[in-house]
């Protein structure tokens, strides 16, 4: 049977993908695992455009309905984890930036009103 325009599409976009995260791993962009992730989520994203009985098979032996409802709880959950992991880091990086200013610009001040008490409020009697 040939395939869609959509599959087409889709295994032309996985391939580009595919390639971009082979590319940015040999120029050291991305590492080892990550790369090997991304090369295995678009290989599979094939493998279901491919031969979509395959998802059909997947969601019977997980007793949902259709296959293209797997693929997309699946991807829901995922993206779920992701945005997860993204505003973690985020924040991360939000605290070490706070604390990088703080350091520095309590570098400028004399040593007596560093921490004082007297002067935390942020009054200048």
């Amino acid at each position: 049977m040939p395939f869609s325009l959509i599959q087409i599409a889709l295994v032309t976009f996985a391939a580009f993908a595919v390639a971009g995260a082979i590319l940015r791993y040999r120029r050291g962009e991305m590492r080892r695992g990550p790369a090997a992730l991304w090369i295995a989520v678009w290989a599979a994203v094939v493998v279901f455009v491919a031969s979509p009985d395959i998802s059909q098979d997947v969601a019977i032996v997980l007793g949902v309905g259709r296959g293209v409802d797997v693929l997309v709880y699946v991807s829901i959950v995922v993206l779920l984890f992701l945005q997860y992991r993204t505003w973690a880091r985020q924040e991360k990086i939000d605290r070490a930036i706070t604390a990088l200013a703080r350091e520095a610009a309590l570098k400028g001040l004399p040593k007596d009103v560093k921490g004082s008490p007297s002067n935390s409020s942020g009054n200048r009697d």
